[in-house]
């Protein structure tokens, strides 16, 4: 079934100036791979159930990811191109800034652990 969602969704969202190339396809399959695990951890993080331990592995993941899906420095920087991928580049690494401060402070008075503990 996975297998069919992914090829569903390449064909839905295709990169009309570069086509369907090998390293296209490559990326696309970080990307959907990127929201399989983000996402379960995301929402742990929001509801507040593992907290730090689901801070701690989405910090490494994005930084491993936004190293490899936005390097800025390997464009010119009279591109605009730099410009789009350096943006997503500081914005991904404010969101790893934010979950740092969610490991250092802990989920909140109102997360699902929190509540844990008065059981």
């Amino acid at each position: 079934h996975f297998l069919c969602i992914f090829i569903l969704i390449c064909l839905m969202f295709p990169d009309p100036p570069r086509g369907m190339s090998f390293d296209n396809l490559f990326t696309e399959v970080i990307r959907a791979v990127e929201i399989i695990v983000g996402l379960p951890l995301m929402i742990c993080v929001c509801i507040g159930y593992k907290t730090k331990l689901a801070s701690c592995i989405l910090v490494f993941w994005l930084f491993v990811l936004n190293l490899y899906l936005n390097p800025f420095w390997m464009y010119a920087s009279s591109r605009a191109m730099h410009d789009f991928v350096k943006y997503d580049f500081f914005q991904t690494l404010s969101v790893i800034g934010g979950l740092l401060y969610v490991i250092t402070l802990g989920p909140g008075g109102v997360s699902f652990d929190e509540h844990k503990k008065n059981w």
